[in-house]
């Protein structure tokens, strides 16, 4: 019999991305509306918002510590998501097309939301990054979280607490001039620097926790976060679903369990493999909602899944094949 601990010390984080990706899809693609609105939204605007801060934790337990010890990690590493951003562009470079006659959105979509609704992650991590690493290079120690926690607070209210406080002529003022900047508060100031900077502080803790208490305190904090979404869809009309107060703890002790149980090796195919499929999984969308044959929510999302993930293998060969010419 195949032991629980042998399994896991198999997987890695890289693999954690890979099925965090096809939570980000199913954010984009809704599968179980076809029971209901309630049941989609929380697993869509709740339960599955976990997966872009633990994206960003990964990143800030990987390179923000390596960064502060030898500044050309950070270098290389912003060189890297600006190519890789600069490709995003250039495949949604329609989508930008349209807004170049008016040259403050087309700002705004290079520098912030990106070209197309998905792409906002990497212009907010690409200035995010570099916002914490100065947090944590020039702010003592025991200030770094509690700036990070504040700007998150900044941006919860306008994010989903938003319809609690739009009444209110200073807040509504004040965010809305954030939205015609950058689109969101769910950017690189007010949403990424909290879950990199909470990466960055596990990278450096000698102690976990023990494995009952870590896996009681996910269960308490994703409970909350679904009672906390659960009164929102209620009662508020958020701007946006993406920021709950419950959100970086839960993040913070599923992170936790994921680096003192899974294997720390990484794997690049992988991790390459769920960022391709990130980039490519909404022109899926885009073509059969056009088509529109498909009829289920849930089949629809799974087609959407298995696609991007063919064309992420796909990639993966031809790169293969590409390397080898090179070598020969």
């Amino acid at each position: 019999m195949i032991k629980l601990n042998s399994v896991t010390k198999k997987i890695n984080l890289d693999h954690v991305r890979l099925i965090l990706s096809f939570f980000i899809i199913a954010i984009h693609t809704y599968p179980l509306s076809f029971l209901g609105d309630f049941q989609d939204y929380l697993f869509t605007r709740i339960i599955f918002r976990i997966a872009v801060p633990l994206y960003l934790m990964i990143t800030g337990y990987y390179i923000l510590k390596k960064s502060l010890k030898q500044k050309e990690v950070l270098i290389n590493y912003f060189k890297k998501i600006s190519i890789i951003y600069l490709y995003s562009i250039i495949i949604y470079s329609i989508f930008l097309i349209k807004n170049f006659s008016n040259w403050q959105v087309f700002l705004r979509d290079i520098f912030f939301t990106g070209p197309f609704y998905h792409l906002w992650y990497f212009p907010a991590l690409i200035l995010g990054i570099i916002t914490t690493y100065y947090i944590i290079k020039y702010i003592p120690e025991k200030y770094q979280i509690i700036i990070c926690a504040i700007l998150y607070f900044i941006g919860i209210l306008g994010d989903n607490y938003y319809g609690f406080l739009h009444t209110a002529d200073i807040f509504t003022s004040f965010y809305k001039f954030v939205a015609n900047i950058t689109g969101y508060t769910r950017n690189f100031l007010f949403y990424v620097p909290i879950f990199l900077m909470l990466g960055y502080k596990i990278s450096k803790e000698e102690k976990s926790i023990e494995k009952r208490a870590n896996i009681i305190y996910i269960i308490k904090f994703l409970i909350l976060m679904i009672l906390e979404g659960t009164l929102i869809y209620r009662y508020s009309t958020p701007l946006h679903t993406s920021m709950y107060f419950a959100l970086p703890f839960l993040s913070y002790f599923i992170f936790k369990y994921l680096i003192t149980y899974l294997n720390k090796e990484t794997n690049k195919n992988i991790r390459e493999a769920s960022t391709i499929i990130y980039i490519i999984h909404p022109w899926f969308i885009i073509i059969l909602t056009k088509i529109n044959i498909i009829k289920n929510s849930l089949v629809f999302h799974l087609i959407i899944c298995l696609f991007s993930y063919l064309i992420s293998l796909l990639y993966l060969k031809i790169k293969r094949q590409i390397q080898k010419l090179h070598l020969t």
